[in-house]
């Protein structure tokens, strides 16, 4: 009885649950798209970070005092 009542509509049927079902893929495929774009601005935030620490430490290590006189003098002077 049921059959026979939903056979004209079948194809219909079957297309709207297609459209829904690549409706549904598209909507996942866009968070996916969204979260790995924030996971990807993250590591970008976190690497850049790393650098600014590296180059600091580079500076800092360029800037040292060479020798026990010119920590010394630094010390003396207050530029240390």
């Amino acid at each position: 009885m049921i059959a026979a009542f939903l056979a004209p509509y079948a194809t219909r049927l079957l297309a709207w649950g297609a459209v829904a079902l690549a409706v549904l893929a598209a909507i996942f495929g866009l968070f996916k798209l969204v979260d790995a774009n924030a996971r990807k601005a993250e590591q970008l935030k976190q690497k850049t970070r790393s650098l600014e620490v590296s180059r600091d430490q580079l500076k800092a290590a360029a800037d040292r005092p060479r020798t026990r006189d010119d920590l010394a003098a630094r010390l003396r002077d207050g530029t240390f």
